[in-house]
């Protein structure tokens, strides 16, 4: 038995879920579908509380849904990555549905992450954990916020995420050293350096100094204290305890210099292309210093975090198939008319790669997999186009899907097929090789989760291999 606010605010929301509240014999009811989850009984609060929340979930599921729709804009997305994928999604936040107090439901997708509005917070996490979460950022280091929906401060939010990132990106990027860049000083000395003050000279030439302009290199740069800052105002947070040596690298580097906020806010990106890396993590410092409020129209007392975790666990897994030259998703498309004079629609299948003269289509779904009806049916069209298109241009060699899968469902659907369903696709005669591969997930809880959650991509990785 759970209290309402608590079952919206405490992680019981996962994604890719149907939760449905029904009344049963006086008593309200919390359901969940596609998960072994048990139904969780709702603790009375009172009839005016539970229609609070109805009347919350009917009207601002259209209000984020909206603003996500309008996110879908390149423009408005923060992509980190080396941009070998993109936002691409059409899923909601949450699905509401219902027109009374004894049977509604919700519906989430791929998209997780927290939002607060006054009296009402949604968190939705995860349905293989923050372990799962830890471990494709810094394996795939990708990452996707909206840039109008803020951040707070709440250790209960997606906060963690975000600086998760960070620190992962920074210590990637340390590979490179400490980023320094010139500086322009201007000081009296005993010796010509740079430009002369010739009229300062003339006035004070008995001094024997002369007053020098010029330029040196400095590792005392304002992105370098925006960096130094996060690390000052985070200094007791978990994930940035252990790291000492790296935050006494940047103190040193910035000789005890306390900018403004307004100028850590203005820092500007490295210019030098060597340091580029290091300009995703001055955006990120910068989101983790606002801790603003975002504003969803007119409703300014609204926050958030979002994170599409499917187009995260797609680049996850073209990082894992190292062992193949992949192709560029956004240099080998294929359009396809839409009898339109001016838009052609664009074929962007997650991981296509050569081998033996054969082209390879997959799709990568994070979603959960149906193993009474198996793919779902629009992305089997999907796959269909994909492979009638590329077919154009050279001999198809195989194709399918690839889904992340939890360690006892595993267990107990494929692990007498070493988490792989092979069958034939008839195409223009010939007979392809269909295959959906699982890669599977350990339980949040496992000891050693990395080590264990490595092994299982390593499987995978020679699985795909033999099939091929």
């Amino acid at each position: 038995m759970a209290w309402i606010n608590d079952i919206f605010k405490n992680g019981t929301l996962k994604d890719n879920g149907v939760y449905t509240f029904i009344k049963e014999d006086n008593q309200h009811v919390l359901k969940v579908r596609w998960s072994d989850a048990m139904p969780i009984e709702v603790k009375k609060q009172g009839i005016r509380s539970l229609y609070s929340w109805f009347d919350y979930l009917r009207r601002q599921s259209s209000v984020v849904n909206s603003s996500l729709r309008q996110g879908l804009k390149e423009q408005n997305l923060v992509l980190l990555n080396d941009g070998d994928y993109e936002h691409n999604t059409d899923d909601d936040f949450i699905r509401f549905q219902g027109h009374s107090l004894d049977h509604f439901s919700i519906e989430t997708g791929n998209v997780i992450g927290f939002i607060s509005n006054g009296n009402h917070s949604i968190n939705i996490s995860s349905r293989f954990g923050d372990n799962f979460l830890k471990y494709i950022i810094a394996s795939a280091d990708g990452f996707l916020e909206l840039e109008d929906f803020g951040g707070i401060s709440n250790r209960n939010s997606f906060e963690w995420l975000v600086l998760y990132l960070w620190k992962v990106k920074l210590k990637k990027a340390m590979r490179l050293g400490i980023p320094k860049a010139y500086i322009s000083k201007t000081e009296n000395l005993t010796k010509v350096r740079g430009n002369i003050d010739v009229v300062h000279y003339f006035h004070n030439g008995h001094t024997g100094k002369y007053k020098c302009q010029y330029r040196e290199h400095s590792y005392n740069t304002l992105g370098n204290q925006l960096i130094t800052s996060v690390f000052r105002k985070y200094s007791r947070h978990s994930f940035l305890k252990d790291e000492i040596m790296l935050r006494n690298s940047f103190e040193t580097a910035v000789e005890g210099a306390k900018p403004s906020y307004l100028e850590l806010l203005n820092t500007p990106h490295y210019s030098n292309p060597y340091y580029s890396a290091y300009n995703e993590i001055l955006d990120l410092s910068k989101k983790l210093l606002k801790e603003e409020m975002a504003d969803f129209g007119d409703q300014s007392d609204m926050s958030a975090y979002l994170f599409d975790v499917s187009m995260l666990f797609e680049y996850f897994v073209r990082k894992s198939l190292h062992e193949f030259r992949l192709h560029n998703k956004f240099e080998d498309r294929h359009h396809i008319p839409t009898a339109s004079a001016s838009y052609s629609r664009k074929l962007e299948p997650d991981i296509t790669f050569e081998r033996n003269n054969k082209i390879y289509v997959y799709d990568v779904k994070y979603k959960s997999f149906d193993f009474t009806y198996g793919v779902k049916r629009e992305d089997l069209f999907q796959l269909h186009t994909y492979i009638g298109q590329y077919g154009n241009t050279g001999n198809i060699g195989g194709c399918g899907f690839i889904y992340p899968l939890k360690e006892t469902l595993w267990n107990k659907e494929v692990a007498a097929t070493n988490g792989v369903v092979s069958q034939q696709l008839d195409f223009y005669g010939e007979k392809l090789k269909f295959n959906v591969f699982f890669i599977k997930v350990p339980n949040d809880n496992t000891e050693y989760f990395k080590s264990v959650f490595g092994s299982n991509c390593n499987k995978f990785l020679e699985s795909f291999i033999n099939k091929l």
